[in-house]
Parts: structure tokens; C-alpha cells; sequence
């Protein structure tokens, strides 16, 4: 949200674009710049010079997310293999413990041979180490 207060204006527009607004004391705009973006606001008034001013907003790297872990079963026999697949967006390195996995695909699949109960962990870490986590077990008879 981009808020902004003028009073005694005729004219009232933030750039780039130039975009028409409303003199308001009180008043905020959506505003979602997808790269860092400064944006004048100008505010004219009768008889008198413009006034303006300038607000940066920074805009970081997306978030790291998991979209979906899938398991070829949730139970097993003691050493039979056992299909991960996963798919991830943004992530810099993903994890898949116990077994070790580190990767830096934002898809991938692996094979193990659980001999217990286990709980695999795969983790997404983005470039600003923001992370997503997602868990699963496996029964093992």
C-alpha cells in the first residue's frame, strides 16, 4: 500500500506511469512493484508551484516454497525401495534428511530403503535464507 495525505491540490498523480489520483487528505493505493521501484507522488495546486516526493520500496527475492512432496507409499516392507519426488520454487539448495540429499534443482527424485519408521524432512532455502519445510513418515513392517 502506497498512502499518501495532500490537501489544497488540483492535481494529484504518482509516476512511473503517470497515474491519476484523487487529492485526499487521507488515502492509500495498492502498490506492487515486482523490481525495486521509486515512485514520485506530485501534488499541484492553484497558482503555486508542485510539490512532490519521492518513496522507494525495495522488493527481495522470492520466497522460497516446497509445491508438493510426493512418496510412492506410505508403508513399506523392511528394505524395499521407496520413491521422493519433490518440486520447489525459488529455493537456492534443498535438503531431504536423513538421507542426505543436498540439490539445487527445483525438482528432483531419489530412491531409499527404509528399514524403520522414518520421517523425511525436505527443506527449501532461498537466497535470502527464508526456508519451507514439509514432513512425512513412512510405516515400516
Amino acid at each position: 500500500m502506497l498512502c499518501y495525505g495532500v490537501e489544497n491540490a488540483t492535481s494529484v498523480y504518482v509516476s512511473p506511469p503517470r497515474h491519476e489520483l484523487t487529492a485526499s487528505l487521507s488515502r492509500c493505493i495498492n502498490f506492487n512493484p515486482t523490481v525495486t521501484t521509486t515512485a514520485t507522488l506530485t501534488a499541484e495546486g492553484p497558482g503555486g508551484p508542485a510539490a512532490s516526493q519521492d518513496v522507494t520500496v525495495e522488493v527481495g527475492a522470492p520466497l522460497a516454497r516446497i509445491i508438493e512432496l510426493q512418496v510412492s507409499a506410505a508403508d513399506v516392507k523392511a528394505g524395499d525401495p521407496l520413491s521422493l519426488c519433490y518440486k520447489v520454487a525459488n529455493a537456492q539448495l534443498v535438503t531431504l534428511e536423513p538421507i542426505h540429499l543436498r540439490d539445487t534443482r527445483q525438482q528432483g527424485c531419489t530412491i531409499d530403503h527404509p528399514r524403520k519408521v522414518t520421517s523425511y524432512t525436505l527443506t527449501a532455502i532461498g537466497k535470502d535464507g527464508d526456508h519451507d519445510e514439509q514432513k512425512v513418515t513412512i510405516n515400516v513392517h
